[in-house]
């Protein structure tokens, strides 16, 4: 640090520089040496034909993709979303020519919205798309209160004019949806039977499947029987698949399970943490 100091020939101990804003203007004098970094947000022209591609679309994060005949598809949310849920954006730029492109990537997060996994919420982003190839960027948000809010989309620019952008949103933030996904394992591990979620985990792919959602029944009273009802039906379909999970197995110790306990001090590190008994 100090020998780029003395390279750019900056002080070490810096003096008090004099600013004054008026309105849209900034006068600065400064009393020595200094740099200075400035940037800002100016109009742009929209170009007539972009050689460009754009999309942006918005997901929840908890249930991204779903999957129809062991195919994986995305899982997209258009209409209403829910205060509190972790969403997901994802902006596609395609370059479909033979030719670089050299552009400067606008992404806001939406009017009202919180930011999430360091999501910032503007972002300038300079890129450079190579011929024929695509790039996705993707943000985290959700939003603390219902409402209509909008967002300012994602925009793409070169040389100070606009060459692509996606679409105008609105998002319509609701305390409960008006259609509900019910075959979704978002939906079905926190509202369904214990009957639906038999029924879901018997026709999915475990490894695909986040079973730390439904942890609380292993405890609580579910219809048809104690929690303890539903731990052992739901482990001994567990390991008729072959799958062991290291949440549902630990319940193993509330249940005074000592032969699935057992097993799950083999598999787990919970054993380092105790003493020379339990």
């Amino acid at each position: 640090m100090l020998l780029a100091l003395s390279v750019l020939d900056l002080p070490f101990n810096p003096e008090e520089t004099k600013t004054e804003i008026d309105e849209r203007s900034v006068t600065i004098q400064p009393r020595q040496n200094f740099l200075l970094f400035h940037e800002q947000l100016l109009p742009s022209e929209q170009t007539k034909k972009s050689e460009v591609l754009m999309s942006q679309r918005f997901y929840r994060l908890d249930s991204r993709y779903r999957y129809e005949k062991g195919e994986r598809l995305d899982n997209f949310v258009d209409e209403e979303f829910l205060p509190g849920i972790p969403y997901g954006s994802i902006v596609v730029l395609t370059n479909p020519t033979s030719s670089r492109k050299k552009l400067r990537l606008l992404l806001h997060l939406p009017n009202g919205s919180m930011p999430l996994s360091k999501t910032r919420t503007v972002r300038s982003i300079p890129i450079t798309l190579e011929a024929y190839s695509t790039q996705t960027f993707e943000s985290s948000f959700y939003f603390p209160q219902v409402g209509n809010f909008g967002l300012y989309p994602a925009r793409a620019s070169s040389d100070g004019k606009s060459v692509a952008s996606a679409p105008l949103v609105t998002f319509q933030v609701v305390k409960e949806l008006s259609k509900k996904d019910k075959t979704s394992w978002a939906w079905i591990s926190q509202n369904g039977t214990d009957k639906d979620v038999f029924n879901y985990l018997n026709a999915t792919n475990l490894n695909r499947t986040d079973l730390n959602q439904i942890a609380f029944r292993l405890r609580k009273e579910n219809e048809g029987g104690s929690g303890k009802s539903f731990y052992e039906r739901l482990l001994k379909q567990l390991d008729t698949r072959f799958h062991y999970q290291n949440t549902m197995w630990s319940y193993a110790f509330y249940h005074r399970d000592l032969d699935r306990f057992s097993e799950y001090l083999t598999k787990s590190s919970f054993a380092n943490q105790c003493g020379l008994w339990i």
